[in-house]
């Protein structure tokens, strides 16, 4: 079977640019080229691809055999990931690219695949991104404070500032000639 890039059109007289559009563009998957032929070399072992279906993933075309993971060999049919030229299925790209980071929040493990909010060197589940006190869910733009790996929203930190100085103010105040003793009830001692 012979066919040239050149000439713009696949042996059956199909244009190229139908083939690789058949080919499929969007996704990693099977794709009927319409014809048998379309003149591709595999981007895997080099050979011209003569089957009816082909794939089609970063601007190359494969057989569908020869696209596989670079860790574990199986064949890449319904999703794939690439990172540096080299393709994974999705169990070893996120073994060896996931984040493994634990929740400040809640200390549980934290999975590549789940959404995360950082803050400064924390990082936290969507879920346990919340005031420690209220409980509020925090959202981006949200001011909050960070005590240890607790978040407090403004309303709580600054009611907690607030207590904690009146406290020290009480605690440290002590007027002259006050009794020191606490307070009796004076109907409750007859």
């Amino acid at each position: 079977m012979s066919g040239s890039a050149s000439s713009g059109y696949s042996e059956q007289g199909k244009p190229l640019e139908s083939c690789a559009r058949d080919a499929g563009l969007d996704s990693p998957r099977f794709e009927s080229t319409g014809a048998i032929g379309c003149p591709f070399p595999c981007s895997s072992c080099g050979k011209e691809i003569s089957e009816r279906f082909i794939m089609k993933v970063v601007g190359k075309f494969w057989h569908q055999d020869c696209l596989k993971c670079s860790v574990c060999g199986c064949r890449l049919t319904t999703s794939l990931f690439e990172k540096h030229g080299a393709f994974f299925c999705r169990e070893d790209y996120l073994r060896k690219f996931g984040v493994d980071n634990q929740c400040s929040g809640c200390f549980e493990a934290i999975q590549a695949s789940e959404l995360v909010m950082r803050s400064s060197s924390h990082v936290y589940h969507v879920r346990c991104f919340c005031c420690f006190h209220c409980r509020k869910g925090l959202n981006t733009g949200d001011r909050y404070v960070i005590s240890g790996n607790r978040l407090l929203c403004e309303a709580d930190y600054e009611g907690m500032l607030l207590s904690s100085r009146l406290s020290y103010y009480f605690s440290s105040y002590e007027p002259s000639g006050m009794d020191k003793h606490p307070r009796s009830n004076p109907a409750a001692s007859y």
